[in-house]
């Protein structure tokens, strides 16, 4: 694919086919990888999709990228099939309430960023599988007045050793990260909430793993409830 280049809906269908960009480009709707590879390249052309959808014959190589979603509905829904994150980073960024990852099987991101505009209050969902993000975890939204953005967890999330979950916001948003009544499990090196930011931690278990830094910074809410942090 050369140039930049700017679709509605594009799909990947070839048994043993392999696609690369060869430019940055955007998927105004659906991007669907349903047998062979998708590459964004090795020099980490930028992609824009509303949603990405992974069949379980397809590969998505995310190399070094930045991958925005800015769809509604299910943003990510990988059906058994390969993500490779590399270093990429994943933004999700539309303002709707949405399911974040959907699909079968664990899922691992390098960084993941949920960073919209929103003009009314909006809840993110993970689904039930669980997430493995191996870089940082940011969720920071922006409003003009005093909307937040609810990001609910479907299962355990563990981040990476050396990297942080940053609980913030931008402007007079609020942000906050539950792990809901069903208690799942937060693991991540370092935690910051920061102001304008919460955890709420219902009956979970959280777990800081950081050999380094201050593991547990906190100018927001943590809101503890019967959390057992270790």
């Amino acid at each position: 694919m050369t140039g930049t280049s700017a679709f509605f809906d594009l799909t990947f269908d070839g048994s043993g086919g392999a696609w690369a960009l060869a430019a940055a480009a955007t998927v105004s709707d659906d991007l669907s990888v349903t047998t062979g590879t998708f590459s964004t390249s090795g020099t980490n052309y930028d992609l824009t999709a509303g949603r990405i959808s992974i069949s379980a014959g397809g590969t998505f190589t995310a190399n070094g990228s930045t991958i925005t979603l800015n769809g509604t509905g299910d943003l990510f829904t990988k059906n058994t099939g390969t993500f490779n994150a590399n270093t990429s980073t994943v933004v999700m960024n539309p303002n709707a309430s949405v399911t974040v990852i959907t699909g079968g099987g664990a899922t691992t991101f390098n960084n993941l960023t949920l960073s919209p505009t929103i003009t009314v209050a909006r809840t993110y969902t993970f689904g039930s599988n669980a997430i493995t993000i191996d870089g940082n975890f940011n969720i920071n939204p922006t409003a003009s007045s005093v909307l937040a953005l609810t990001v609910n967890m479907g299962a355990a999330i563990t981040v990476g050793a050396t990297k942080t979950t940053t609980i913030t916001r931008t402007t007079s948003a609020t942000s906050n990260l539950d792990t809901t009544g069903t208690n799942y499990a937060l693991s991540t090196g370092l935690l910051d909430i920061a102001t304008g930011g919460t955890l709420t931690a219902n009956g979970s278990t959280v777990t800081l793993t950081g050999t380094t830094g201050t593991l547990f910074t906190r100018t927001g809410t943590f809101t503890q409830g019967t959390s057992t942090v270790t």
